[in-house]
């Protein structure tokens, strides 16, 4: 009879244990979330700057401007990586990593289409490259508005254990 109650009682220590161990995965998966998305901002924000330049200054600023959405879109690729990585192991942690994995995704293609709009522009194709432009800044805006909307949610599954 002792055994029977010191496994049931190992069972419910293990099963106290276990949603913080799940919530512990989360917050894991959230804090790389976050960090990488603080280095990608650093990125995003210099591709802007360049993207500006090119408004100002014309095609002599083209290939800064696309080496600079190179620059993003490979830190994109870079951010990837350790979020991947990352375990979940509650249906909200899950969802939310499939959510930020979706966002990155986009993000990349929608600054592969600024890169094509500035090769068009620079090899003449005004019509074309404003056209990709158009659809860049569209792209990215639902980016943007995507981030804001999962934000709360990654804040949520950091401070979790918190």
């Amino acid at each position: 009879m002792s055994r029977t109650i010191l496994r049931l009682g190992l069972l419910a220590a293990a099963l106290l244990l276990l949603p913080a161990a799940a919530r512990a995965d989360d917050r894991s998966f959230a804090t790389t979330a976050v960090e990488q998305a603080q280095k990608l901002a650093r990125y995003e924000s210099a591709t802007g700057r360049a993207l500006v330049r090119v408004d100002r200054r014309g095609r002599a600023a083209i290939p800064a401007a696309r080496r600079a959405a190179a620059a993003t879109r490979a830190q994109i690729d870079r951010a990837l990586r350790p979020i991947r990585r990352e375990t979940t192991s509650s249906a909200e942690g899950a969802a939310v990593k499939r959510s930020f994995v979706a966002l990155l995704v986009a993000e990349k293609k929608a600054y592969k289409t600024v890169d094509r709009s500035l090769a068009a522009t620079l090899h003449g194709d005004i019509r074309t490259g404003n056209a990709l432009q158009a659809r860049a800044k569209k792209a990215i805006a639902k980016v943007r508005k995507g981030a804001v909307k999962l934000a709360p949610r990654l804040r949520a599954l950091i401070g979790a254990t918190g």
